[in-house]
């Protein structure tokens, strides 16, 4: 099994020597897509020998950046780990997905700490289970923010769960993030989403914006509601 690490990058160069470090041993490939870095970055990763190419994504959006990076990875890998700079893979990654690859395998998911309740990052706050380690072949990305990978290869997507990979997220609290115009953009492209839609009211509750929130948030139910009464049927 040949696999590739791919990823999109902004200036993020005090988190690129903890990201390579993590899967330089376990990777085959190593391909970042940069979108308009200018602290040292891609002559940074270039010194390392990660391969990098180099974009405009504009407007920005999430979906559209990483569905670039993927195209940027060769089709002769077999699988792929889409990992962020502010992300890391923790030891032993690569021979535990060793141990549980098969020929047709599309997806592992596996345990990721997203968050954490102490400003040393020691104690984790969100876990869940990630999804991105996948085959080359039979994925897009969708959404413009809060993006996740579907199946659009042939027949039945094979995922199966790894509890032994494990991986580390380590948000830099210091970064502007505004997600609010990219969750309107969201919304109007996929009105019925139950998901997309209590993000948006989230994003707008933490912004102050309470009214737009409990307006978002109603339609979000109903959303739901009707769902459940879909299902139910």
């Amino acid at each position: 099994m040949k696999l590739a690490v791919y990823a999109i990058c902004k200036d993020e160069i005090k988190h690129i020597k903890r990201w390579y470090d993590s899967i330089k041993d376990g990777a085959d490939g190593i391909f970042v897509t940069d979108t308009g870095s200018k602290d040292g970055s891609v002559e940074f990763l270039r010194s390392l020998g990660v391969h990098v190419d180099e974009a405009t994504v504009f407007p920005w959006r999430f979906d559209l950046a990483r569905n670039l990076s993927l195209m940027n990875v060769p089709e002769e890998y077999d699988m792929c780990l889409c990992l962020d700079l502010d992300e890391i893979m923790l030891p032993n990654w690569r021979e535990e997905l060793d141990k549980v690859y098969y020929p047709g395998l599309n997806m592992v998911r596996y345990p990721y700490v997203f968050n954490w309740e102490d400003v040393e990052q020691t104690i984790p706050r969100l876990s869940l289970y990630q999804f991105k380690i996948h085959s080359r072949k039979g994925y897009q990305w969708f959404y413009p923010i809060h993006e996740i990978l579907e199946w659009m290869g042939e027949g039945e997507e094979q995922v199966l769960i790894c509890e032994n990979i494990r991986s580390h997220h380590y948000p830099d609290e210091n970064k502007p993030r505004n997600y609010q115009q990219l969750l309107d953009v969201a919304v109007n492209e996929y009105p019925n989403d139950q998901r997309i839609s209590h993000l948006r009211g989230r994003e707008l509750f933490m912004y102050g914006k309470n009214e737009e929130a409990i307006e978002e948030l109603l339609r979000h139910l109903e959303i739901t509601k009707d769902f459940i009464y879909k299902q139910d049927a």
